[in-house]
């Protein structure tokens, strides 16, 4: 009655009574429009159930009917999930409801989901037999599959050898993962499956792990070969789809419409009025009462908030779980409701005036936050999954963290405490998405055999592993760059130095970097794998060469770095560029300074490990044939790492000898924040750094942007930043690495490093100590070059990269499968797979065949047919050889 009220209300502004008159008069006299059935076509779904609750139920149940009232002839063909007593294991049952034609398999071994049977997912030979027999007598133009958890995977199969044109919507994420949910047993997350579901039999208590290895290959593979377009819930489903290996162009986002959402909207949402503040606030938790929908979440943090609030939990919930609830919220703080009709929603709804949906696992797109806004409901809800897309946070609804009972309260007490807040929130939620206008995609898609391209707006991503609170430059790299990264990220820190996160992240990671040492080649689970992994010695460690081949992309901080992976073998394409950047406002010309002599003296610096690599031996020789006798110079050596990562490498102790005996060398090994390093650069008039091995050399970068003058070993990776106008080069040539020095590890190659020349080096340092104009213009040429390494500049360069990573198909080590050898190899081979036991249009493609080749050309023409799949093999024959006559 309101909708007509407000089309009356309508034409009434636009039109005069009489002329509206006679349009009502038009429309009662006209014949009411009718669809003959079947008259769209015919279409076959699948799904798991039929009248059980669930999105992955209700949706296939209600389009099922939408279609068959818009005229389809529709047939659903599912896994029933109440057993049927007196029947046989896989008793197939037939009847009509609502118009929709029903064909339901009774009597499965496996419940909800088949854990602990990888083969059975892949093909259940009975349901696929009687999927078949279907699929002949109903001869579909459509197949929608709805789930095909406990139906199997062959039924894909099936449609293909057929040549029927298909569609698959998955509701979860059970192509990756026999628990639909990347979640195990006891609510731990999971990261994936692994490149060969490693992960997985463990997870299902399974001793069959070939049988997972088969699955994690199979689910995908077969899905991007034999199905027309999937149908992703929600941007978050379609993303982990491809992350798993589906090709990007296969996934559209459908986003589902909430089956209830416009009659929810006109009976509570449409004009709901604002809060009445004389009454408590009302926070709600609707639907089922389960620990992975975060009910205890909600009861821990309702015992945390203040105020005049009530919460109440609508939804069934287990005696079992009551008794939980009872310990987590001891006050009863939580009324529970119990269990409603979905008739009863729209009143539920109108009850309360927030909706919590604070789910503990990724969600895939629940129905429940769309029936919430319809009501005008702010919706509080984890940042999970799919959930996080159907909430403009700090628009029209909140996100928290997942699994933060702390996050969830003070969410809860922010709305408690700011009601103004609240109805800001309620009033910017718009008319839902109704189920209407997903059933019209779904026409709109059979029709033009894809849906509307739509792309969500999704972060992208990203684990980040390696250190972030050491004193080194791989943990300053980590921690600035992902501070930079910006909004389009959303970043999970896999610190080796900080406590584990308590809350969980938003999704599994499209791309996992690790910057670290020693390097980690393990499989990350799913997604792709970056390496941050520089190198020093000419030639990449061999044992690096082969778990090499399952990482996406390795970035390194030069291009002379770059030139040893791709020597040794590395594809180019996959060793990407990167430089290291410098926080331009910590380390700059103007500030504190740091007092290093007494007297008036010109004070070089060294920056580093007092290490081989870092070429301290022939600093101190040089500098000491430089000086000799000398007391108007002094050599500062800021040792690094002595007690960590070179401990039992340096020299440490002979420089604190000579220190001791009243050289000019000091000696210092505090330990220093930026703030007190980029001071020690200022105090300083030359950082000397004579490396013979380094991936980019951090204190020259910082040095330079102090405005201080370096003096640095040529023809390494310093000369990519490092121009000749603000440093003294020291000539410099490669020789051999003596094995022992790269420790257990074994040069693919020839290892190598560059050796500095002494004699050059005595003669610059005197030269630097010399030229103090010199020094000082240097030192403005440094600090101008360092200007284009800022830390902003150079994280937009790794978001640029990880933006790119992310739209590469997943790389990972498959095990080998031989080729298959080819009885009559031509020179060009074509590969045909008709559809056997439907129109294989096989004399079509003879006819082709023969006017675009001769006998006498290089070419073969292979039909392939599956005999599992594609029936018997002479049949196969007979037909082809008919088919050529």
């Amino acid at each position: 009655e309101r909708r007509a009220r407000l089309v009356l209300s309508e034409a009434f502004a636009g039109r005069g009574l009489p002329g509206l008159a006679a349009e009502l008069r038009a429309a009662a006299a006209a014949e009411p429009a009718t669809v003959a059935p079947g008259s769209r076509g015919r279409i076959l779904l699948t799904s798991y159930g039929f009248n059980d609750p669930g999105g992955g139920t209700v949706v296939p149940r209600l389009a099922s009917r939408a279609l068959a009232a818009r005229g389809w002839d529709v047939t659903v063909f599912h896994a029933a999930v109440k057993p049927l007593p007196g029947a046989g294991a896989y008793a197939v049952r037939e009847w009509q409801e609502d118009g929709v034609h029903l064909v339901g398999v009774f009597n499965r071994p496996h419940g909800l989901l088949d854990i602990g049977h990888p083969r059975r997912e892949l093909d259940d030979p009975a349901i696929a037999q009687a999927f078949g027999e279907v699929l002949d007598r109903v001869q579909p133009d459509v197949v929608h599959y709805h789930n095909l958890h406990n139906l199997g995977l062959s039924l894909v199969d099936e449609t293909f050898a057929r040549g029927i044109r298909s569609f698959f919507t998955p509701h979860n994420l059970w192509l990756i993962c026999a628990r639909n949910h990347l979640m195990r047993e006891g609510g731990v997350l999971c990261d994936g499956p692994g490149a060969d579901g490693a992960n997985c039999a463990p997870c299902a208590s399974s001793r069959d792990a070939g049988g997972y290895a088969a699955r994690r290959l199979e689910m995908i593979e077969r899905v991007a070969g034999r199905v027309g377009q999937v149908q992703a819930v929600s941007g978050f489903v379609r993303d982990m789809l491809v992350d798993g290996g589906l090709p990007r162009e296969m996934v559209d986002v459908l986003p589902l419409g909430a089956p209830s959402a416009e009659t929810i909207w006109n009976d509570v949402g449409c004009d709901r009025a604002a809060r009445d503040r004389t009454r408590p606030l009302v926070i709600g938790f609707v639907g089922a009462g389960v620990w992975h929908k975060g009910v205890f979440q909600f009861a821990a943090a309702a015992a945390e908030v203040t105020g005049d609030v009530r919460f109440v939990l609508h939804g069934d919930i287990s005696d079992a779980d009551r008794g939980r609830l009872a310990h987590v919220d001891p006050a009863g703080r939580v009324e529970v409701a119990g269990a409603y009709a979905h008739a009863d929603l729209p009143g539920v709804l109108a009850g309360i005036d927030v909706a919590v949906v604070p789910s503990a696992v990724w969600e895939g797109a629940p129905l429940t936050v769309g029936e919430a806004r319809a009501a005008r409901l702010p919706v509080i809800a984890s940042r999970m999954g799919g959930l996080a897309e159907g909430i403009r946070d700090g628009i029209d609804g909140l996100l928290v963290d997942g699994w933060s009972e702390a996050s969830l309260a003070a969410a809860m007490q922010r709305l408690v405490d700011r009601p103004f807040l609240l109805e800001a929130l309620a009033a910017a939620i718009p008319a839902p998405r109704t189920f209407a206008e997903y059933v019209d995609d779904l026409e709109a898609g059979y029709a033009s055999g894809a849906a509307e391209h739509t792309e969500p707006a999704t972060p992208l991503a990203v684990r980040w592993c390696g250190d972030f609170d050491a004193i080194s430059s791989l943990a300053r790299i980590n921690t600035e760059v992902v501070r930079r990264l910006g909004d389009g990220f959303t970043v999970d820190i896999a610190a080796e130095d900080r406590p584990a996160s308590t809350t969980a992240p938003p999704r599994p990671a499209a791309v996992e970097v690790r910057h670290q040492w020693p390097p980690r080649f393990d499989d990350p689970g799913l997604g792709r794998l970056v390496l941050i992994q520089p190198w020093e010695f000419g030639s990449i460690p061999r044992d690096w060469l082969e778990p090499l081949a399952g990482v996406d992309e390795v970035w390194v901080p030069s291009a002379f770095v770059r030139a040893m992976y791709v020597g040794d073998g590395v594809p180019a394409d996959r060793v990407h560029v990167v430089p290291n950047g410098v926080d331009l406002d910590t380390y700059r010309p103007a500030g504190p300074a740091r007092r290093l002599a007494d007297r008036d003296v010109c004070v070089f610096l060294f920056v580093g490990g007092t290490i081989y690599r870092k070429g301290i031996d022939v600093l101190l020789a040089a500098f000491e044939e430089a000086f000799d006798g000398r007391d108007d110079v002094l050599l500062v050596i800021k040792d690094v790492g002595a007690g960590t990562f070179y401990s039992g490498m340096n020299v440490g102790d002979e420089l604190r000898r000579r220190e001791a005996a009243g050289a000019n060398v000091r000696m210092l090994s505090d330990d220093l924040d930026d703030e007190g390093l980029a001071a020690l650069y200022r105090g300083a008039d030359v950082l000397v750094h004579p490396y013979r091995g380094e991936g980019f050399a951090m204190p020259v970068l910082e040095a330079m942007a102090c405005g201080l003058p370096v003096l640095v070993t040529g023809g390494g990776p310093t000369d990519e930043f490092c121009p000749e106008s603000a440093s003294w080069r020291i000539p410099a040539h490669r020789e051999p690495v003596a094995p022992a020095l790269l420790g257990d590890l074994q040069a693919a190659s020839e290892p190598w490093m560059l050796e500095p020349d002494r004699a050059a080096l005595v003669r610059l340092l005197q030269e630097s100590a010399a030229d103090r104009e010199g020094r000082e213009r240097r030192g403005r040429a440094g600090r101008a070059a360092a200007e284009g390494y800022g830390l902003d500049a150079i994280a937009e360069q790794y978001a640029a990269r990880l933006r790119s990573v992310a739209l590469r198909p997943v790389r990972r080590s498959q095990p080998a499968r031989p080729a298959f050898e080819l009885p009559d190899r031509r020179g060009t081979n074509f590969l045909a797979t008709p559809a056997w036991l439907g129109d294989d249009r096989l004399t079509d493609l003879l006819v082709a065949w023969s006017e675009a080749f001769s006998e006498h050309d290089d070419v073969a023409l292979y039909l392939l047919a599956d005999p599992s799949r594609d029936g018997d093999a002479d049949a196969r024959e007979r037909r082809v050889l008919d088919a050529l006559e």
